[in-house]
C-alpha cells in the first residue's frame, strides 16, 4: 500500500513537473515581425495622415521604413536617417523595440504593427520603404508631372500710405493647388509690423473665403509673400473673381492693430 502511494505520488509529481516544462517552454515568435515594413500612418495631436499624404512624403525622398532582423537587430529609417536598435519577440502579438535606451511595445494586429509614444502613433505594413536612389527617381519624376507655378503678372498698389505700400504683382496656382496672389510689402514706418488679414472679412465671387496670410516686416524692409486661398475653396486663377476683403497691419511685437485696409481685387 505504501509503495503503491510512493508511485502515484512520483507520477503525480512526474507530471506537474512536465506540465511547468511545457508552460514555460519558449515560443519563437520572431517570424512573425520579422522583415521590412513600411509606414502606413501617423497620428499626432488627433490628426491621421492618409495615403496621399504619405505619397507626396515618399515622393519627395522623405520616407519611413522599419526592418527587423532575425537576430534581434533592427533598423529605423527616417527621412534618409537610419537608426540602429535591438528588438525581441514578447509574444504572438506584442514586440519590445530599443532605440537610443528607449523602448516601445508594438503590437500586431491584422498584419499591421502599430507602436505609440508619447501621444504620437505609427502604424507599419509589410513592405519596403523607397531608397535615396527610388525617392530622387520618384521625385523627379514627380516634379516632371507637376507643372511650375502657373502665373498671369499683375502691377497693381493695393495700399500706399505713410506706413506701408504694398503691390501685387500676379495671380497664380502653384503645383499644391493653391490659388491667390504674390505681392511686395514695403515697410515706411518707424516701427516693426505685421500684415494679416480680418477674420471673416473676405469673399471671393460672392463667397465668404478666409485666406492665409502673415507677413513681418520689420523697420526699414520689405518682403515678397503670398495672399492664397486653398483648392477647396477657389479651384483655379480664373476663379479669382470679385475678390473683396480687409487687410491689418498690426504691431509686430505687441499684436496691437494699427490699421484697416479694405481692398477689391479682380
Amino acid at each position: 500500500m505504501k509503495t503503491t502511494r510512493i508511485i502515484a505520488l512520483t507520477a503525480t509529481l512526474l507530471l506537474a513537473f512536465c506540465l511547468a516544462l511545457v508552460g514555460c517552454a519558449q515560443t519563437d515568435y520572431t517570424k512573425n515581425f520579422s522583415g521590412d515594413w513600411k509606414l502606413a500612418s501617423v497620428t499626432s495631436d488627433g490628426e491621421t495622415t492618409n495615403e496621399d499624404d504619405l505619397a507626396m512624403l515618399e515622393a519627395f525622398g522623405m520616407t519611413v521604413g522599419l526592418t527587423l532582423n532575425d537576430d534581434g537587430t533592427l533598423k529605423f529609417t527616417m527621412l534618409g536617417e537610419t537608426i540602429e536598435g535591438t528588438w525581441k519577440a514578447k509574444s504572438a502579438t506584442e514586440a519590445e523595440m530599443t532605440i537610443e535606451g528607449s523602448t516601445v511595445v508594438a503590437k500586431l494586429a491584422d498584419e499591421k504593427l502599430s507602436m505609440e509614444a508619447d501621444g504620437e502613433a505609427m502604424v507599419f505594413v509589410r513592405g519596403t520603404a523607397s531608397t535615396s536612389a527610388d525617392a530622387s527617381s520618384a521625385a523627379a519624376s514627380s516634379a516632371s508631372s507637376i507643372s511650375d507655378d502657373t502665373e498671369e503678372p499683375m502691377n497693381k498698389t493695393i495700399i500706399d500710405d505713410d506706413l506701408i505700400t504694398v503691390t501685387i504683382t500676379a495671380k497664380f496656382q502653384d503645383w499644391t493647388g493653391a490659388v491667390g496672389y504674390k505681392f511686395t510689402a514695403v515697410n515706411k514706418s518707424d516701427q516693426d509690423l505685421s500684415l494679416t488679414y480680418l477674420t471673416d472679412s473676405f469673399s471671393v465671387n460672392s463667397k465668404m473665403v478666409d485666406p492665409y496670410l502673415f507677413t513681418s516686416l520689420n523697420v526699414g524692409t520689405s518682403a515678397d509673400d503670398r495672399l492664397e486661398f486653398d483648392e477647396a475653396d477657389v479651384a483655379s486663377i480664373d476663379d479669382l473673381v470679385n475678390v473683396k476683403g480687409t487687410l491689418e497691419l498690426c504691431d509686430k511685437n505687441t499684436y496691437d492693430e494699427i490699421r484697416q485696409y479694405p481692398i477689391t481685387l479682380s
